[in-house]
């Protein structure tokens, strides 16, 4: 079957960034994670992952603006956004940036595996 796709999660909070990591390992993803969208820009890992998991409201650097980053490197995979905050200005500014999903903390893991298949074409 080979190696599974690579998805990176990226979030300040250790809680959180750990508990994704946990939860798309034991459903076979590979996973790498990083607390903050400069440690994960510098990482080779942000270039391989097919797929980022990222929070929106970091200290330096948000969501949007790592997806801006992303894309401005000419290396822009699917994002799936995180928040606590999900209003409908994030969503429809997350939507015009080309966001995949926006899924509001807490989530079902059903909707992160449902976005996460359609981003991936894993299914």
């Amino acid at each position: 079957m080979g190696v599974p796709p690579l998805i990176s999660i990226v979030d300040d909070d250790d809680g959180v960034r750990l508990a994704l990591r946990d939860l798309l390992a034991s459903n076979d993803w590979r996973v790498a994670d990083f607390a903050s969208p400069q440690l994960f820009l510098a990482d080779p890992a942000s270039r391989a992952s097919v797929c980022v998991i990222s929070d929106l409201q970091m200290p330096d650097m948000d969501g949007l603006a790592l997806h801006r980053a992303l894309r401005a490197r000419g290396t822009a995979p699917p994002l799936l956004l995180i928040t606590a905050f999900a209003s409908p200005l994030v969503r429809t500014r997350a939507a015009r940036q080309g966001v995949a999903a926006v899924l509001e903390k807490p989530f079902d893991p059903a909707l992160l595996f449902a976005a996460l298949a359609r981003a991936t074409g894993r299914g």
